[in-house]
């Protein structure tokens, strides 16, 4: 059996909320958690299908993400007021889970129908990686009390 939350995720997935249509996008999602469940990346469902070089290329993406994520942990600190490496002992084995997702190209999205429903990243930070020119991201502004698309700027 292989960790909860992991593996391939077909389209028209339905989690919380509950609505009638599921989101439109598959993934593939592989976690990493060094703590009392101690779960690597061996244990990951890996599609066979796909070959060795699927996992490698994973997995240096992976440790090249988590590299940038503890990179980034002193501007957090500094912007807390703190010093430099105050959040870099609560970090020394990080946990982190690598979501990769593709959205099938759609007109317009129905009632109720959306790439990944609305939702909180609860994670201490997400980083995203985008492929497409067209902005997809979408976040909740507090100012405006409405969904606003991030735009995508080149580069």
């Amino acid at each position: 059996s292989y960790p909860a939350g992991t593996g391939f995720l077909p389209v028209n997935n339905r989690k919380l909320p509950k609505r009638r249509k599921g989101n439109l996008v598959q993934a593939f999602i592989v976690k990493r958690e060094l703590g009392p469940r101690h779960i690597t990346l061996d244990d990951m469902p890996w599609p066979r299908e796909l070959g060795a070089t699927f996992r490698d290329t994973v997995e240096a993406y992976a440790g090249a993400i988590e590299d940038l994520a503890l990179r980034m942990l002193p501007a957090y600190s500094v912007a807390l007021g703190e010093e430099p490496d105050y959040l870099t002992p609560a970090f020394k084995s990080p946990l982190w889970r690598l979501r990769m997702s593709k959205y099938p190209a759609v007109q317009e999205y129905e009632e109720e129908q959306y790439g990944i429903a609305p939702h909180v990243d609860t994670s201490f930070f997400t980083i995203l990686h985008r492929t497409e020119q067209q902005a997809g991201l979408v976040v909740w502004s507090a100012r405006t009390q409405a969904w606003v698309r991030v735009p995508s700027k080149p580069g």
